[in-house]
């Protein structure tokens, strides 16, 4: 077969295109140039971000720094809640030995007795209470309490000094008074002596002992101490072989 020059040129031209052609869907393309202004750099370690990797460390290290002032506020907070605790438990053991102390000045008073603190007020008086006067007042009696008539009511009261009743109640208890606790027999705050087949109401001299004082004292504070007054006979709080009793100061 014969071939023009013209046709032979054009031939290699064509298959040089074709060649091209291939080579261009072989090769890979040309890496193509990173433009995104963040660099990467080599650093002892490894590779690394450059000024974005300051950024986060410094980052990092902010976030520290914030948690660390944030635990050391929650440790504070929990060491200022662990004082008021302290401190509430404190008081509150205070304020319950304080309690228990004061309650000791009634806690040894004769149980399932007829007791009414002076103040308490009825509409009737028991049935078997009877009439007595002491100077220009008319009192009642009934089981070694005392009342008063009021507007519509009956008020127990102290019972009032120079009293003469017949019968006394039957938990009637001592007073020790210089040692002898034949001198004075004690009720619920009051004191009695015995004039022959009748008993008298009378005011204990100082140094008188008994062993409780009734439900209706007031509390005085002498100093770091507490006294209690019940009517007009005050009492301080003393100790006889690890028991507690009390003492007449004043009546």
């Amino acid at each position: 077969m014969r071939y023009s020059k013209r046709s032979l040129t054009q031939s290699i031209l064509v298959v040089s295109c074709c060649a091209a052609l291939a080579a261009s869907m072989i090769a890979p393309p040309a890496a193509k140039a990173w433009t995104s202004g963040r660099s990467y750099g080599y650093s002892r370690g490894g590779y690394g971000y450059g000024s974005g990797s300051a950024r986060y460390m410094q980052g990092q290290a902010q976030s520290a720094a914030e948690e660390a002032r944030r635990e050391g506020q929650r440790q504070k907070n929990r060491e200022e809640l662990e004082k008021k605790k302290e401190a509430f438990q404190t008081d509150y053991l205070a304020s319950q030995e304080a309690i228990r102390e004061a309650a000791k000045a009634a806690s040894r008073a004769p149980r399932d007795a007829f007791y009414r603190k002076p103040g308490s007020t009825t509409s009737t008086l028991p049935g078997a209470a009877v009439e007595l006067k002491v100077g220009d007042t008319t009192y009642h009696y009934f089981s070694g309490m005392f009342y008063r008539q009021i507007p519509n009511n009956y008020i127990v009261v102290p019972a009032p000094v120079g009293a003469v009743v017949d019968t006394l109640p039957e938990q009637i208890g001592a007073a020790v008074y210089n040692d002898d606790a034949d001198t004075y027999v004690y009720y619920f705050g009051t004191f009695f002596t015995r004039e022959g087949d009748k008993y008298k109401v009378v005011a204990p001299p100082p140094g008188t002992i008994v062993g409780y004082v009734p439900d209706g004292y007031t509390e005085v504070e002498v100093g770091e101490s507490v006294n209690y007054t019940f009517g007009d006979i005050t009492y301080e709080p003393a100790y006889l072989q690890d028991n507690i009793i009390y003492q007449v100061v004043k009546s």
